[in-house]
């Protein structure tokens, strides 16, 4: 019986960043009961002997798809180049995967992809993600797609944002986008984002037992938003959707709001006055809380 996964051998290559000991590691075929000892240190020739046994094939085989896992988890969040994740992605089980998941508050590999440390996140590394078991719609237990985690950072490439799920909502109703302007993102880093949009993000619910606070449009959320470059993304964002100034939430559009918030500055005041509904046009309810 061939057995293809390994140990922590490929754990311990990944956490020193050795990428090619890593393809090394994966691509040795191991048979059951003949372990090298270099690489599994503290086997003895009689704990080999037990390798037979159905139990210890089911424990190595456990141990062997968390250790894979943990490696794959590594090499996305370390920035390894892609020749490695294939690799990895090559001799991975969908029990590696699963318990990858169970194990990291149900985060798919493309919810690391994304959180690389080593600089922006890479378009070919996402779409091997997608070519293989990767969900691109996976959600984690905070319900966030792999889009809701990239919107946590600024250096998202467009290339990458049109990889992945941009149009899905969160538990609460927000978008990848809503996501980015209460965190107070970059103006380039919306940009970046709104030219994947095909139309402005927004849900419809008529649901009851809804707090008004989870369903807004994105312009209603820049109303009190506190960071400076505010009025620029609320401009950007008007320019591209000018309907966006007669969508409703909770029977208010975002003028409605801003004249009735003490939060909202003279400058994002005075652009929705500009891009107000003029006199005969009827405002759009797509946010009206039941």
């Amino acid at each position: 019986m061939v057995y293809r996964t390994s140990n922590s051998a490929v754990v311990r290559a990944a956490e020193r960043r050795d990428w090619t000991l890593v393809e090394k590691l994966l691509r040795i075929p191991k048979i059951l009961g003949t372990f090298p000892p270099e690489l599994y240190p503290g086997h003895t020739a009689a704990e080999n002997e037990k390798a037979d046994s159905s139990k210890e094939i089911e424990r190595k085989t456990k141990m062997a798809s968390y250790n894979n896992g943990e490696a794959l988890k590594l090499a996305l969040l370390y920035g390894a180049r892609w020749q490695t994740v294939l690799c990895i992605f090559t001799y991975m089980s969908e029990l590696s995967l699963e318990r990858l998941s169970a194990y990291n508050g149900g985060n798919t590999p493309l919810h690391f992809a994304v959180l690389c440390r080593k600089g922006p996140p890479s378009a070919k590394v996402i779409r091997l993600g997608l070519y293989t078991r990767s969900r691109a719609n996976g959600r984690n237990r905070k319900g966030w797609c792999p889009a809701h985690t990239a919107a946590l950072r600024d250096d998202i490439s467009v290339d990458v944002w049109r990889l992945l799920q941009i149009v899905s909502f969160d538990d609460q109703w927000k978008s990848p986008l809503h996501l980015m302007i209460a965190r107070g993102a970059s103006l380039r880093a919306v940009k970046n984002l709104m030219d994947c949009y095909l139309q402005i993000p927004h849900a419809t619910w008529g649901g009851k037992n809804v707090q008004e606070d989870l369903v807004q449009t994105p312009l209603h959320a820049l109303v009190e938003a506190r960071y400076s470059h505010a009025p620029k993304i609320a401009k950007l964002i008007l320019s591209r959707w000018p309907e966006a100034a007669m969508m409703q939430y909770n029977g208010m559009t975002a003028l409605q709001k801003a004249q009735r918030s003490s939060r909202t500055s003279p400058e994002m005041l005075g652009l929705l006055l500009e891009y107000a509904p003029r006199r005969g046009q009827v405002p759009t309810c797509t946010c009206m809380v039941m």
